[in-house]
């Protein structure tokens, strides 16, 4: 495999930092949320003064309030989807990357600075728009980058991802303290000073390209254009409407296979376990949960690697599937281990149900639309497949912890019933990838 130039390189890891910062508002509440809520200092608030403002140490929430301030991030997730297509359209990929880094600093700063319920839901509302607008645009950027490599770039795409998880966990540990966990919003305020600095240079770099593309007359390969901003592709690209209503079966059966690994993508429960593993942990770890949620996502970095190497060899639809066999598997394993309170198969079942989703349902989604759809149909399917991800995301998140209740067979029992639920939804997923690729398959060979 060619090492990809040092221009290359780093506009790629300019790309990456907005979906590390994405992993980062995944899991940045998760182990904060006894700080937040008051829970840690028993209900007691105090007030303080700091640069100006009045700040709570804490905001008083129920469980589920505070499932709600995390899924409302899904809900900023899939308004910055739906609206990235039509943003792009106007002000290239670049801008709207820029667009998307304001985002995340205006959510964070909410956030840091939320004295309230509301305060807090809008500022992950506003977080979630810059990263729906960067899961639409950036594996677009990334393709265009270096289509020779895009898999790759795509795979070390969902590392950046885990990474800015990992992060947002570690991040707990020393500001995870009343009034100290609003510190931990400056994380995500820093990096989004450095992204609108990368996108300066990566606006130049993109106009540097097109000159030398346009030189050397290259506009024979498949992304033509190689347009990093503002260009347009040789085949006007397809709106929203006209992507829904296409009558082209290549274009159609791509489609459906974008829209059903994006479902069968947060459908797996991917978004609860990494927002809520620690309370998910609880009942069988009690204080050390939040080091046990930490631990398992340290094997999740080197794992998402495996991607890289096994597409060449390994059909995406194959590894998908597997994907999704392995996560209902783990389910399982990890339901019986929280009702039956044995310890070790709590962590060898969320250990498996990470890694599973790690070598295929997460990255491998992403190298999908480059791969099912021609370059003039990705724009619009990406938006409308990511804009259905955050959808799902949503619901999943949303309904989790009242789920989970609700299942439960007595105050202190029954917690690992709501896998026994994803255990059969990951099987028809399975199901699902597989019979959307035998047909686009069917298409192909006519």
């Amino acid at each position: 495999m060619p090492i990809p130039p040092l221009s290359t390189l780093l506009l790629a890891g300019w790309a990456y930092l907005h979906f590390y910062q994405h992993g980062f508002h995944v899991s940045a509440l998760n182990g904060l949320h006894q700080a937040m809520t008051c829970e840690l200092s028993g209900g007691k608030i105090e007030r303080s003064k700091s640069i100006g403002l009045r700040l709570d140490s804490c905001v008083p929430m129920n469980a589920s309030e505070f499932g709600l301030v995390t899924a409302a991030f899904t809900v900023g997730g899939l308004l910055g989807a739906i609206s990235a297509d039509s943003v792009t359209r106007r002000s290239g990929r670049v801008r709207t990357l820029q667009i998307a880094s304001l985002l995340f600093a205006m959510g964070s700063f909410c956030i840091g600075t939320g004295n309230s319920v509301s305060r807090l839901i809008v500022g992950r509302i506003l977080a979630g728009g810059g990263s729906g607008l960067s899961s639409v645009t950036v594996p677009l950027y990334l393709a265009e980058l270096a289509p020779s490599l895009r898999g790759v770039l795509s795979i070390l795409a969902q590392l950046s991802v885990n990474c800015g998880i990992l992060t947002g966990q570690l991040v707990s540990f020393p500001y995870a303290q009343p009034l100290l966990w609003r510190q931990a919003m400056l994380v995500p305020i820093c990096l989004s000073g450095l992204q609108m600095l990368g996108s300066t240079i990566a606006l130049r770099a993109g106009r540097r390209r097109m000159a030398e593309i346009r030189e050397k007359q290259l506009f024979e390969i498949e992304d033509a254009t190689m347009d990093l901003d503002d260009d347009q592709d040789s085949v006007a690209p397809l709106g929203v409407m006209e992507i829904i209503s296409s009558t082209d079966p290549y274009i159609k059966r791509g489609f459906i296979i974008v829209l059903v690994t994006q479902m069968s993508q947060q459908l797996c429960g991917i978004t609860p376990v990494m927002s809520f593993s620690t309370r998910i942990l609880t009942p069988v770890f009690k204080a050390n949960s939040r080091y046990i949620a930490t631990l398992m996502l340290i094997p999740k970095l080197p794992i998402t690697l495996i991607p890289a190497f096994l597409l060449k060899r390994v059909p995406p639809k194959d590894l998908l599937r597997y994907s999704c066999y392995c996560t209902a598997g783990s389910a399982l394993v990890l339901a019986i281990g929280l009702n039956t309170n044995i310890s070790s198969l709590s962590i060898l079942g969320i250990s498996v149900f990470v890694s599973a989703f790690s070598i295929g349902l997460g990255p491998v989604t992403i190298v999908v639309l480059s791969e099912v759809l021609p370059p003039h149909a990705r724009t619009a399917a990406g938006s409308i497949g990511v804009a259905l991800n955050w959808s799902t995301s949503f619901v999943m998140a949303s309904i989790f912890l009242p789920l989970q209740e609700a299942l439960k067979t007595g105050p202190e029992s029954g917690d690992g019933n709501i896998f026994m639920l994803i255990f059969p939804i990951c099987l028809v997923a399975s199901v699902a990838i597989t019979s959307s690729y035998r047909a686009l398959e069917r298409i192909s060979r006519v």
